[in-house]
């Protein structure tokens, strides 16, 4: 871990979610479902051959609102631009 006043990185992944009901369902219809197509928009804290882990709320010491997405679900990541005024110490792993 190491503390940083450098600008966070903003991502949005695209990632492959599985699909899942509870409800009793033909085998036909359900032959039809596809994986749940999912977009996140956060700021990196890991990515790595494993995982990505994206947080979206922080302040001075800690972070919230996290998502650890499996690499292998993901189809596409950009990275998004942000202002300055995204700047502020927190401790993250690079």
């Amino acid at each position: 871990m190491k503390n940083t006043m450098e600008t966070r990185k903003r991502l949005r992944v695209k990632w492959r979610d599985a699909e899942s009901h509870s409800e009793w369902l033909d085998p036909e219809t359900v032959k039809k479902y596809k994986p749940a197509i999912n977009y996140t928009d956060g700021f990196l804290l890991v990515d790595n051959s494993d995982v990505i882990i994206l947080y979206m709320s922080y302040n001075e010491t800690d972070i919230g609102d996290t998502c650890v997405i499996p690499r292998e679900n993901v189809v596409d990541i950009c990275e998004l631009k942000i202002s300055k005024k995204y700047v502020s110490k927190v401790s993250i792993d690079h």
